[in-house]
């Protein structure tokens, strides 16, 4: 009999990370890593990840359609999205 933590197991699975190159989307990707699971990074930069990933403006549905077809293409699936994208306008600005 499994438990209910079994649905939850990641092991093998495709986990998409939307803005997935920043502090927390980077912080996911290694938790889910650790757990089994392959992150996908999608952000507009991805200067600074060691994982997997594209570069996508994820306000641009378009992008996001390209993309996703992309991924399935090299990885198979994709299992789970985390939409973890932000803008973090820095402190002061105007935007």
């Amino acid at each position: 009999m499994s438990s209910v933590l079994d649905r939850f197991k990641v092991g093998g699975k495709v986990v998409v990370i939307t803005g997935g190159a920043g502090f927390l989307g980077s912080q996911y990707a290694e938790a889910l890593e650790s757990a089994g699971a392959l992150p996908v990074i999608w952000d507009k930069e991805l200067k600074g990840t060691r994982h997997r990933g594209f570069s996508v403006d994820v306000t641009k549905p378009e992008n996001l359609r390209l993309v996703a077809k992309q991924t399935v293409a090299d990885f198979g699936k994709i299992d789970v999205l985390i939409n973890n994208a932000g803008k973090n306008p820095a402190v002061g600005s105007e935007e």
